[in-house]
């Protein structure tokens, strides 16, 4: 799951109290055998938490010694830092657009609450004072956060306390609040459409910690309940995981060290790997449980030992323990591999399924196709089942259904009936056997010298062959590309993100670096840097508030590129103002070709362009000296001419194109995907990157379509022009029907 503009509920938010004066009696901590802390966040900092981090700035260079003459050791810039506050900072960093943050510290709060918003001035953040151990308070919390909200995407359940006499309290805070809270967070994911819980346990709940027995017991059952509930991604789409560190550089820890004693604390730090987690590794592990989409059920250890080291338990032999990335670059070489992953088991096959066929040539959809039963397919040799969750709508499903991908119209009707919908994104149900022998390449009995990984059951995929609007289809191992998550945002980036990415680089010569470079390729047209000197250059996307559009608008600005977008509508305007477009057009309001003429005198350098018509001539005839036209479609003319598939398409009249072109050495390229496939992997690797740092947004159309029934009426919205964004087919959610399947045995929450 990506950050950027989810909203998220952080417990123990506070997770730091004020270390205690050098003069305070510590007489009364150590009554109790680990520390006092309190409900919703720990307790304060101890002077051994103090002497390792001395310990570990004597192994700093001198120079930074020297820049603290006094006595004591340097502190850590955030000391005494805590997880939830930890949480807090990296959700806001990473663009959430709002935040919850329940504790029992009101100063701790807005201490953490400044700190977000410091790092991210538009995150909206609402502080809640809380016990969560009291179930009508963090009822009240997570109502809050509804109201101010609209919706939960994250929840993080940290708040913790350590051991204490009364060990009641300790199971109330540590682990009947986390129950409460997950039951609650998932209540309002399933509303929304889903979400992922973190449940914050601890290595305690994974080894037996003596010391602390009843808070040992507490994160184990923390962990096991987490684990119990990976039915939840299925049944409710909710992702529940259990994350659990060792000894850390916090509050916490620290008191629950003072109470040891310095002696103790320093063997029993020993045993796990002589030094202290930083709280920035354990929030990088908790960031890998949100980003995985794979993960469900898991418990992720933190361990300390070798600097930091994460593996999914229960692993407790440390000759067992794994590195697991999380936000680190891949190391190379053969101690970089890890074994396959393993997915969550898929829903079972059902002996039939539904697709969208086209019966009769026509470009209108609804009148060329009709949902057809038939059963689903096996997979051969080379193969895989898919279980399609969504698909996606584009501008061309209508020259589909109207034949004109097939070599004329004589040819496709010959081919009737056939399934309609090019992309979409599922899960691997079945597997076929291998092929035998296997597939050569390159020299006459030479096999592939880099195979790609087979898939597996469970592993989410993408498709971009036809037939997308259908619930199962079998497609080649090949061609089924595997992708972070089967999520709309995933599917956009297919047919609309590939053609924007594609053309840009290569029919467009955009120097795109954001999108890696592979084996030589790179761009192989348009105007390249003049001079080590990179150019900035005016682009004009049209149609920009579509799911190609907005893509192509982004893509432009993030090589540095001044983009100028149309749309049709005031909301569409603020969409693509909110993506950081320079000037938005809306074409209802205000005349493209005058905006042109007064604002871009010196000329358009590239447009991107898919309206076809007035659009496309006001594009020619504002083209600046070697300036050029990329064309990926005109959707204006697809069914101008009525719903007939041979008169539908009316035929472009632009008189005088030849003589503009030439005097300004102007240029129009037409790109049809397809013809790209060898650019596929490169683009779609660079473009789930940029979707997962946060640096490319996609927007998906709020009208919702579930079922292989409502793709006519998906076809028809964007055909219409009132969509915003990628308009999208929630496949999956017909086949469900809102219940689980019969026969299934789940627990309930």
């Amino acid at each position: 799951m990506l950050i950027k503009g989810t909203s998220a509920l952080v417990t123990g938010a506070g997770s730091v109290r004020p270390p205690p004066p050098p003069s305070l009696d510590r007489s009364r901590a150590r009554r109790s055998p680990l520390g006092s802390g309190t409900r919703g966040a720990p307790s304060s900092s101890s002077s051994l938490i103090l002497s390792l981090w001395s310990r570990r700035c004597e192994r700093r260079p001198v120079a930074d010694a020297r820049s603290h003459p006094s006595s004591l050791p340097p502190r850590p810039p955030t000391f005494p830092q805590g997880i939830g506050r930890g949480l807090s900072v990296r959700l806001a960093e990473s663009g959430a657009s709002g935040l919850t943050l329940v504790d029992v510290s009101r100063d701790a709060l807005e201490a953490t609450r400044s700190l977000a918003l410091a790092a991210n001035p538009s995150c909206r953040v609402v502080a809640v004072v809380a016990d969560v151990a009291n179930a009508p308070a963090l009822e009240a919390a997570f109502a809050t956060h509804a109201r101010a909200h609209g919706g939960l995407h994250l929840c993080f359940n940290n708040a913790g306390v350590g051991e204490r006499s009364d060990w009641r309290s300790v199971v109330d805070v540590n682990l009947n609040a986390v129950v409460h809270g997950t039951r609650l967070a998932t209540a309002l994911m399933a509303r929304g459409g889903g979400g992922a819980v973190v449940n914050v346990a601890s290595a305690g709940g994974v080894f037996a910690m003596p010391q602390a027995p009843v808070y040992s017991a507490t994160k184990a059952a923390v962990v096991l309940f987490s684990k119990s509930l990976a039915h939840l991604a299925e049944t409710k789409r909710v992702r529940v995981n259990a994350l659990c560190p060792q000894f850390t550089d916090t509050a916490l820890v620290g008191a629950q060290f003072d109470a040891l004693g310095k002696e103790k604390a320093e063997a029993l730090l020993a045993q796990t790997g002589g030094s202290l987690l930083r709280v920035d590794q354990v929030v990088d592990a908790a960031m890998e449980l949100v980003r995985d989409d794979a993960r469900a059920g898991e418990a992720l250890a933190v361990m300390n030992a070798r600097g930091g080291v994460a593996a999914y338990v229960p692993v407790p032999d440390p000759r067992r323990w794994r590195a697991i990335d999380v936000g680190n670059p891949p190391r190379s070489g053969p101690s970089s591999r890890r074994p396959p992953p393993a997915f969550p088991a898929p829903a079972p096959v059902p002996a039939t399924h539904r697709a969208v066929s086209v019966a009769r040539l026509s470009a209108d959809f609804r009148r060329a196709t009709e949902v057809v039963t038939r059963a689903v397919p096996e997979p051969g040799p080379g193969q895989v089942l898919v279980e399609r969750r969504w698909t996606g709508v584009n501008a061309s499903d209508v020259n589909f259904t109207a034949g004109r991908y097939f070599g004329g119209a004589k040819k496709a009707a010959k081919m009737l009936p056939f399934d309609a919908g090019f992309e979409s994104v599922g899960v691997v149900v079945r597997v076929g056997p291998p092929l035998e022998p296997p597939e050569l390449s390159g020299e006459r009995g030479r096999r592939s010298e880099n195979p790609p990984p087979p898939l597996a059951v469970g592993q989410p995929v993408a498709t971009t062959t036809f037939g997308g609007f259908s619930e199962y289809a079998v497609v080649e191992s090949k061609l089924a590309t595997p992708v972070p998550a089967a999520t709309p945002e995933a599917l956009a980036l297919l047919t609309s993100g590939l053609t924007a990415s594609i053309a840009l680089e290569q029919a467009g010569g955009v120097d795109l670096p954001m999108i890696a470079a592979e084996e030589g390729r790179g761009r192989t047209g348009g105007e390249r840097e003049e001079r080590g000197r990179r150019v900035r250059k005016t682009v004009l996307v049209t149609a920009a508030a579509g799911g190609t559009g907005q893509l192509a608008a982004q893509l432009a600005k993030l090589a540095g590129h001044r983009v100028v977008a149309t749309c049709g509508g005031a909301r569409k305007a603020r969409m693509l103002a909110s993506l950081g477009v320079d000037r938005v057009v809306d074409y209802r309001a205000e005349s493209l070709r005058e905006v042109l003429r007064r604002e871009f005198p010196t000329g358009i350098d590239l447009a991107y362009e898919s309206v076809g018509g007035d659009f496309f001539a006001a594009a020619v005839d504002a083209l600046a000296p070697k300036g050029r036209v990329i064309v990926i479609g005109m959707m204006s003319q697809y069914t101008s001419g009525g719903p007939d598939a041979k008169e539908a398409w009316t035929p472009s009249e632009h008189r005088g194109l030849p003589e503009k072109l030439l005097w300004k050495s102007g240029a129009i390229v037409g790109f049809f995907l397809p013809q790209y496939a060898s650019e596929f992997k490169r683009h779609l690797a660079g473009l789930f990157a940029l979707l997962e740092k946060g640096e490319l947004k996609v927007e998906i159309d709020p009208a919702r379509f579930v079922g292989v029934d409502a793709c006519a009426d998906a076809v028809a919205h964007l055909q219409g022009g009132q969509s915003i964004g990628k308009v999208v087919v929630d496949i999956a959610g017909g086949r469900r029907g809102g219940a689980a399947g019969a026969g299934a045995a789940v627990s309930k929450l």
